[in-house]
């Protein structure tokens, strides 16, 4: 049996290093689409995100105290994600 197996990864070693490279490239690829979503569901560019304590018009007061980053331009995700497509529908 194991013999087998090393006589396959033998043969097929280039196969088997673009499948766990796919892979591990899928990983990060997958953080980066789920952020990017992120962005167009609240209304944020990527900058906004990355430094919103650093702007007045992004900082909200909560009735406990806290302060979260909430975009005066969110319409909601529903609508957020429809004016983001639409874009792209309407040319």
């Amino acid at each position: 049996m194991s013999s087998n197996i090393c006589r396959y990864f033998d043969l097929h070693a280039n196969v088997i290093f673009t499948a766990f490279w796919c892979a591990f490239n899928g990983l990060w690829e997958a953080g980066t689409l789920g952020s990017q979503y992120y962005t167009i569901l609240t209304n944020m560019t990527s900058n906004e995100m990355i430094n919103k304590g650093r702007y007045d018009y992004l900082r909200h007061q909560q009735h406990d105290g806290h302060s979260h980053a909430a975009s005066p331009f969110d319409s909601g995700y529903i609508r957020n994600m429809y004016d983001q497509w639409r874009l792209f529908i309407d040319i």
